[in-house]
């Protein structure tokens, strides 16, 4: 086996346990796109505990994503320069004693300005590791594709290094508007 994949494994799995105020990360991300007026100034209040998972709340009048199982509550992104009708939602969940990241999800799905085709990009953190090896099903990896919904036997999982949870919201936000590079 490559050692650079249990390194990076051991990375991932390690950095879990950082010592971080997850919640206030995720809404400082929030409040930047607000700035940047990539959405609403209301959207950064929506970030919230709820027990072990920090989630976006849901709104009667918001946007949501819809997944394989269910419709989940977003943030509506707008002024993008690819992309229009553009959600990002994330979901963090800490271990029981909220010293850790259990698991995250980082979504944004939206149409193609020019060709009008889905679009979308999710960074996910397993809880453990899954398929052959620490290739086969990266623990921390990015999805990028053109239905968020479709799933097949060849879908591509890209092996990423270690990202919190707000670096990775700030990582997706500047693969879609150069003004959040670092």
């Amino acid at each position: 086996m490559n050692r650079r994949w249990l390194e990076l494994y051991e990375e991932i799995d390690g950095a879990r346990g950082q010592k971080k105020d997850w919640l206030n990360g995720l809404v400082v991300q929030v409040r930047r796109a607000a700035e940047k007026k990539l959405c609403a100034t209301f959207e950064p209040y929506r970030i919230r505990p709820r027990g072990d998972v920090i989630e976006i709340a849901p709104r009667s009048d918001g946007a949501t994503i819809q997944t394989q199982k269910a419709f989940v509550p977003a943030i509506a992104l707008s002024e993008l320069p690819a992309l229009q009708n553009a959600r990002m939602s994330f979901r963090v969940k800490l271990r029981a004693d909220h010293k850790a990241i259990e698991q995250y999800t980082i979504s944004v799905v939206g149409e193609e300005r020019t060709s009008q085709r889905p679009w979308y990009a999710r960074i996910d953190l397993d809880p453990q590791q899954r398929g052959q090896g620490p290739c086969g099903h990266p623990l921390l990896h990015c999805h990028v594709g053109v239905d968020h919904t479709e799933k097949n036997p060849q879908e591509t999982r890209v092996p990423l290094p270690w990202l919190a949870p707000d670096a990775a919201v700030q990582w997706v936000l500047a693969t879609l508007d150069p003004r959040f590079e670092p």
